[in-house]
């Protein structure tokens, strides 16, 4: 195995393929991403989490979105485990240990993308919990579902927090794990009541109570899908934005939401992206909220491949991301995306190296 010297040196290598920005972007550009722990990247040597944010703060990376702190590993409730079994990437002290284990080789995880955050001065916003299915969607429309949610999530980012005092202003936001989407089974009351009320509502509290930082920002990242073919089931636009309104008015300590725009596999044009996110935008700003978009940078593996297909994924063209952006950019805050690894991370594959270097030339073009 390959001691972290010559990963090190591996990586710098890698290094002189990629092209550097030493500009500002003047054109619709990302501010943040999401980072989402796979097994690919989940044993990163600390060199090369700092490799990764050097190449993040080259192209104008400002905040990542970490998922997750605890990843769901199985619906498993045997033992105390109200939402199932977790593995984690920093030496938790929750119990039962049976729910909450923590394999030695990714107890530094978090440390690490910390540290290379704060060496680049990349704020990072932490998914606390992401449940295994099917408690990462509305499986009944009881309040204490929503309960045990919002304890677990407190408890995993207090624990977190207690545990990485050094990165206290590195640690800016919690983002909330769920993905809320214009399907019936969220939209209905029953379900939106709770959610506001019993989730969003006192996670941010909490959060904000016991770290004593009021600053914290709470968010979430729902996807909406106008593609009628693939579900018709699906609500409009406007019915989809007084959703998010009312979530807003139950619960107004929670922030923001970054729309995916469902154009990685789920089929949505470019119209139906720009006519959910007039009416979100709408929405917002009556309750002085932020709306962001959340481009997806990704697509179906091999083309042609959308929703309900089984595929895998690969980056997608520059061109049809650069369309996307500019499309989405008039309506919103700003953009983030999934996901930095799979997609554009200059060291995972010549396709993702390749993304990087177009992105480059994106951003630094007038």
């Amino acid at each position: 195995m390959m001691n972290e010297q010559w990963i090190s040196m591996f990586f710098l290598l890698l290094c002189v393929s990629t092209k550097v920005v030493l500009t500002t972007p003047t054109v619709p550009s990302l501010k943040g991403i999401f980072l989402s722990l796979y097994s690919i990247d989940e044993k990163y040597t600390s060199v090369q989490w700092e490799m990764e944010f050097e190449a993040m703060s080259k192209v104008g990376i400002e905040f990542v979105g970490v998922r997750a702190a605890l990843q769901g590993t199985s619906s498993e409730t045997a033992g105390g485990c109200p939402l199932g079994r977790y593995k984690a990437m920093y030496p938790t002290t929750l119990k039962p240990a049976i729910c909450y284990q923590n394999d030695m080789s990714l107890k530094n995880s978090l440390l690490y993308i910390l540290s290379a955050a704060k060496k680049f001065d990349i704020k990072v916003h932490v998914t606390p919990a992401m449940p295994h299915t099917p408690f990462a969607w509305p499986h009944s429309p009881y309040p204490q579902d929503y309960d045990s949610l919002t304890t677990l999530q407190t408890d995993v980012f207090m624990d977190a927090w207690n545990q990485f005092p050094a990165y206290h202003d590195t640690i800016v936001g919690v983002y909330t794990a769920l993905e809320e989407w214009n399907g019936v089974n969220w939209m209905e009351e029953n379900n939106s009541i709770p959610l506001a009320r019993n989730y969003y509502e006192p996670l941010s509290q909490n959060v904000r109570n016991q770290t004593g930082v009021h600053a914290l920002q709470v968010w979430a990242s729902p996807y909406f899908v106008g593609n009628k073919t693939l579900h018709p089931t699906g609500l409009n636009a406007s019915s989809y934005a007084n959703f998010w309104l009312n979530i807003w008015k139950r619960a107004p300590s929670f922030d923001w939401i970054a729309l995916q725009d469902s154009m990685g596999w789920q089929g949505n044009n470019f119209e139906e992206v720009k006519e959910v996110l007039i009416e979100l935008e709408k929405a917002g700003h009556s309750v002085n909220r932020q709306v962001w978009s959340n481009v997806e940078l990704f697509e179906g593996d091999p083309l042609p491949c959308v929703y309900p297909k089984k595929c895998g994924r690969q980056p997608a063209s520059i061109h049809r991301i650069i369309k996307q952006l500019k499309n989405e950019h008039p309506y919103v805050k700003g953009h983030i995306a999934w996901e930095w690894i799979s997609c554009l991370s200059p060291f995972t594959n010549n396709d993702t190296l390749r993304l990087f270097n177009e992105y480059v030339d994106y951003i630094e073009s007038k």
